[in-house]
């Protein structure tokens, strides 16, 4: 099962976005939107403790109609996010994964590893983990 959450802008078809993505006005933002209001980076969807949830970078959102800028909000279907006045998101869907690698170092200190990256190991046997962004989703 691939991870993310699907999102509808306004009353169009849902696009499907994975822990990593942008939304905003940018053309390479995994969600574009066609509007001046809305920052080429306005949001973030990440996930979190085991949660997606979406992170204001450039930009606010209000949630549900409520009136109160936010800059992080826990995506759950039924979820209406306004961008802008004119921007808004529907939460369609959520799909959580079923399992995530996490990668134990030295004095078994974990960390979770990123929908994507690169183990290098060094002549000396030591273990270097760098994340790589890769668009949709977690494998």
């Amino acid at each position: 099962m691939i991870a993310g959450v699907w999102l509808r802008l306004n009353d169009e078809a849902p696009v499907f976005l994975g822990a990593g993505e942008l939304v905003g006005r940018n053309p390479v933002a995994g969600l574009m939107v066609d509007d001046a209001s809305v920052s080429e980076a306005h949001a973030l969807v990440s996930l979190r403790g085991g949660r997606f949830v979406l992170l204001g970078l450039r930009g606010v959102f209000t949630v549900d109609g409520g009136t109160t800028p936010v800059r992080r909000i826990e995506l759950r279907p039924g979820q209406v996010i306004h961008l802008s006045r004119h921007a808004k998101l529907r939460v369609d869907d959520v799909r959580l994964p079923d399992t995530v690698l996490w990668l134990v170092g030295p004095g078994g200190r974990a960390e979770q590893l990123a929908s994507a990256g690169t183990l290098v190991t060094a002549d000396d046997g030591t273990i270097r983990y760098t994340a790589r962004y890769r668009s949709r989703g977690l494998v």
